[in-house]
């Protein structure tokens, strides 16, 4: 529905609904190379995934599955029920847990609506591709590359990619619709002045995407412990009453980012968030008397620091990582030492798991 058919020309537009956008609906361009490589794709190991899926019958015991009949002009789509009713609608308005559910007919049978599926052949969430990356970074440490990667860490990298494409610029602005035209330019350069511009652009962004993250876990009714747990939930509400719903300003950035109640940082290895309150950072020295640092060191992440608080990702990521080091115990291959202090990463994590569990609260419009 929303992906370019591939043709003769250098970019190519489509458009990313307003129900699965992060804010409202947008344009977004593509390369030729890249849309041929997603022809590629849906060719060989997308289509093997789909025939896999189709044998074991898996597409016919999904509920509620909806089959596509036609999408018409203006992004109109129209679908049959698994009542038989025949329905309609705007793909702007179709959700992503109704993505996932849509369906089309294939020359073997149905086939999924969505285009990047997972290996057994079904529609992949798209909160999955965190858990894609975080995969291909453990791979990667375990065998001694020193790589750890995000899917918001690549935005620098298409920035920079796009503006050295012909008619780069133009696409720049448009990709990057809520920045202006000098800042884009920055956006994709490599000189110290730009890449200043960038790196406070990316802090302001980053705070963002955090913030509303802790908003997304808030509303699928996730649990939030630790000493700052109030500030979290709070922090997440008037991010969301402010800036929810539409494109965020420069301004609005730059108010963002001195905002103290909206302080929040994510730090993956620590298994927590930090709600920073610089008098209270156990990671400055100066607790505040110094402007110096402005964001929290979590380098020197202290476990009894008052602005921590831990969500049940957090948690779920804990479990993981919990079984992870319980199978490198249990292989018996490394030195007493190494395996005393992976036994001691275990009981520290089974702490925070177990304190997590007991003191977890639910903010009250997430609770059923």
């Amino acid at each position: 529905m929303e992906l370019p058919e591939l043709g003769a020309r250098s970019y190519y537009s489509g458009w990313v609904g307003r129900a699965v956008a992060k804010r409202a609906g947008r344009f977004y361009y593509v390369s030729h190379p890249a849309l041929q490589s997603v022809e590629v794709y849906r060719a060989s190991t997308r289509q093997a995934s789909i025939r896999r899926a189709q044998r074991a019958g898996s597409y016919e015991r999904i509920p509620g599955l909806q089959v596509v009949e036609e999408v018409g002009r203006g992004r109109r789509v129209r679908w049959t029920e698994s009542d038989g009713r025949l329905r309609e609608g705007h793909a702007n308005e179709l959700t992503a847990a109704q993505r996932m559910r849509m369906f089309v007919r294939g020359e073997d049978g149905l086939e999924p609506a969505m285009v990047w599926l997972t290996e057994t052949g079904m529609p992949m969430a798209y909160r999955s591709w965190t858990k894609t990356f975080e995969r291909a970074s453990d791979r990667c440490a375990a065998a001694g590359v020193r790589l750890y990667a995000t899917p918001k860490m690549l935005r620098h990298s298409v920035a920079w990619f796009i503006y050295r494409q012909p008619g780069g610029r133009i696409a720049l602005g448009l990709q990057y619709g809520h920045v202006g035209r000098t800042l884009a330019a920055a956006y994709g350069g490599r000189t110290k002045q730009d890449m200043l511009k960038v790196l406070d652009f990316e802090r302001q962004l980053a705070l963002a995407d955090t913030l509303a993250e802790a908003s997304d876990r808030l509303a699928d009714g996730e649990g939030v412990s630790g000493p700052a747990a109030e500030r979290y939930i709070d922090a997440a509400h008037e991010f969301d009453a402010r800036y929810a719903g539409g494109f965020a300003t420069r301004a609005q950035l730059r108010a963002l980012m001195n905002n103290p109640r909206l302080q929040v940082y994510e730090d993956p290895d620590a298994l927590l968030t930090c709600n920073h309150d610089p008098y209270k950072a156990l990671c400055d020295p100066q607790r505040g008397r110094s402007t110096a640092l402005r964001t929290p060191s979590f380098d020197r992440c202290h476990a009894a620091c008052a602005n921590i608080s831990r969500t049940d990702t957090h948690i779920e990521r804990a479990h993981q990582e919990v079984e992870r080091l319980r199978g490198e115990i249990a292989d018996g291959l490394n030195p007493a030492p190494l395996a005393k202090r992976l036994n001691q990463r275990v009981e520290t994590l089974e702490t925070i798991i177990h304190q997590h569990q007991n003191t977890r609260r639910i903010p009250r419009q997430a609770q059923p």
